[in-house]
């Protein structure tokens, strides 16, 4: 059974939004949406359940950053977590009543210093992107969530 949502974790520039562009040019029954940077102060909880909830037995979803980010990108950047933890379990909660994947895009860090050169992109700085990968990596080995990983 296809999930009816999946879901694409990662630190910038692992290649997140260029494999849901790829994957949805010839689907365009998928819906994507894509998650930016919360604004500071902002508990995304309310709009993670949102869409949670309005995801039906036919949608397929793809979700370009959620949770994982929201936990990751507020402790490197902002040092304090914009969702509690345990509106962070009621998400992991939720998303195992559905068909669901959590797909982590992982790279080395020289690679990403490299996309982000590329890019022009500098709102990760480079010392930062060791520990945002680390971060992600121990979501993804303490998750009992249906999870696969993409080497970039």
């Amino acid at each position: 059974m296809h999930p009816n949502i999946v879901i694409l974790e990662g630190c910038d520039g692992t290649g997140k939004t260029t494999y849901a562009n790829a994957y949805m040019k010839d689907r365009p029954w998928v819906k994507y949406i894509h998650f930016g940077r919360p604004e500071n102060g902002e508990n995304p909880f309310e709009k993670y359940m949102e869409l949670l909830n309005s995801v039906g037995p036919g949608d397929t979803v793809i979700v370009d950053r959620f949770h994982w980010s929201s936990y990751v990108y507020s402790l490197v950047k902002r040092r304090k977590m914009d969702m509690g933890i345990l509106q962070f379990r009621k998400i992991d909660k939720k998303l195992m009543t559905m068909v669901h994947k959590i797909v982590l895009f992982d790279s080395t860090v020289p690679k990403i210093k490299q996309r982000f050169k590329i890019r022009g992109e500098d709102y990760v700085m480079p010392l930062e992107i060791p520990i945002i990968l680390q971060l992600y990596r121990g979501l993804y080995n303490k998750s009992k969530l249906n999870k696969s990983t993409i080497k970039t």
